[in-house]
């Protein structure tokens, strides 16, 4: 935990990142436990189908906030001229963005023919995983 000194302002905006990180691990989980359970029976039906959309749609929502807030804490550090810190977590917010992608293209790849192999199944629980990394590291 770095400080922060009496920047209340700065302390505010990881206050208000780390929740938007929360919210969206929390949807994260929720969407890997279903998978699981989708993929269970190596059959995806119609209502699996809409629900997989839903949290496709809810993590948007809570992607979009998180990437506001980490806006929020970039031009704040780069007013200050902390280079190396606004690369950083550009770095990382880029990190997650590609991650949530992968997951995205690799669960409709699979869902494609509404069947899952053995493979499909390990690669997208793999992609959950590689994920829910990214958040280790946005953390301010």
């Amino acid at each position: 935990e770095r400080e922060y000194g009496d920047d209340e302002e700065l302390r505010t905006l990881r206050e208000n990142t780390n929740i938007a990180i929360l919210k969206l691990q929390a949807t994260l989980g929720m969407f890997l436990r279903d998978m699981q359970e989708f993929m269970k029976d190596n059959e995806l039906t119609d209502e699996e189908a809409s629900q997989i959309t839903t949290y496709k749609s809810n993590m948007e929502v809570e992607r979009a906030k998180l990437n506001l807030q980490i806006d929020n804490v970039i031009t704040r550090i780069t007013e200050q001229n902390e280079v190396d810190k606004v690369t950083r977590l550009t770095t990382q917010k880029n990190l997650l963005s590609d991650s949530i992608n992968n997951l995205y293209t690799n669960i409709d790849t699979a869902c494609t023919d509404k069947k899952f192999t053995n493979i499909e199944m390990v690669t997208i629980t793999s992609y959950f995983s590689t994920t829910l990394f990214p958040f280790q590291n946005v953390i301010m």
